[in-house]
């Protein structure tokens, strides 16, 4: 079992080891963007950017979902201290973001 949480939490450390970012984009590995026009950076509040996926037929699998790619400025990171850790296996992090 894996903690993709626990992942995403690594990558913003380690990345801050190279250069000092404000805005952080996770991305789940299997999403591509189907078109290269899609920007991303940070807004006002954390966003979420996987709102159109072919495997949902283009459209949100249930209210309040968060997952395959978010953006979150440091300070929003930092505020929420990272994503929950306490989350095994697939999926739930993402959307304890959201609440």
């Amino acid at each position: 079992m894996f903690n993709r949480a626990k992942l995403l939490n690594i990558g913003y450390v380690e990345v801050l080891k190279d250069e000092e970012y404000d805005c952080f984009v996770f991305s789940d590995v299997d999403l591509i963007p189907m078109d290269d026009r899609n920007l991303y950076h940070c807004y006002d509040q954390p966003r979420h950017f996987a709102i159109a996926m072919d495997k949902f037929g283009f459209r949100l699998p249930y209210s309040g979902y968060f997952g395959g790619v978010s953006g979150l400025s440091k300070e929003q990171f930092l505020k929420i201290n990272g994503f929950p850790n306490e989350y095994w296996g697939w999926g739930g992090e993402d959307d304890d973001i959201y609440n």
